[in-house]
């Protein structure tokens, strides 16, 4: 049974989230931010957001510097937003586009319309999703392989440099594997590998951390 998807909710109105939460929380789990201070703060927790609905004028952290800080960041800049905003013109549409949202929606909200758009994105994710993991993730392992660790270490390289802080990169080999392999035959070295790739990957815990194997015996 597919897992229900998650959308954050991010609006300085307890009414329009209310609102808002009430239309979605039949079919999804609902999570609640008021300020963009709390929802970049969610967005970035263990299970982040499927879909983000975002309001655009809110006091302190707006809405746009909210979509722009998610987008900048590795751990949440896959993560689709999806203004919901009064102002209905066709510049504040263009500029929330331009950031990276996927949409725009005009309040005051009509049931029906964010139901579907929502619906609507929600599967074009799951498909992106999908095709993603077929394309960087490791066929024997599971893990993430060599193409998504190459984009996956430029991202950070280059957010790490924008903020100037420090990056972090291990390098792992398996000793003596080829002497295992030939010893336990293919199935016994591709069952280690397995093991090896499991156990690192418990301890990863960060969203914004990754584990892979770059080739054979290397991770």
């Amino acid at each position: 049974m597919e897992s229900q998807a998650t959308i954050l909710v991010v609006d300085d109105s307890p009414e329009n989230l209310q609102v808002i939460s009430a239309v979605l929380k039949e079919h999804y789990k609902v999570k609640v931010a008021i300020n963009g201070e709390r929802a970049l703060a969610l967005a970035t927790a263990a299970e982040p957001p499927d879909l983000i609905l975002l309001d655009v004028m809110m006091p302190g952290m707006d809405g746009y510097e909210v979509c722009s800080r998610l987008k900048a960041h590795p751990a949440t800049a896959r993560i689709p937003v999806l203004f919901v905003s009064s102002r209905d013109e066709e510049e504040d549409e263009a500029r929330g586009l331009s950031m990276g949202a996927i949409d725009y929606i005009v309040k005051p909200v009509r049931p029906s319309i964010v139901q579907a758009r929502v619906r609507n994105h929600i599967e074009l994710k799951r498909s992106r999703d999908l095709l993603e993991r077929l394309t960087t993730q490791d066929h024997l392992t599971g893990i993430s392989n060599r193409r998504r660790f190459d984009d996956f270490l430029d991202m950070e390289w280059r957010r790490a440099a924008r903020e100037q802080a420090p990056i972090s990169l291990i390098a792992i080999d398996i000793d003596h594997f080829k002497a295992y392999n030939d010893h336990y035959g293919h199935p016994g070295g591709d069952q280690c590998l397995i093991e090896v790739a499991r156990t690192l990957a418990t301890c990863v815990t960060r969203p914004c951390d990754l584990v892979a194997r770059c080739g054979g015996e290397e991770f």
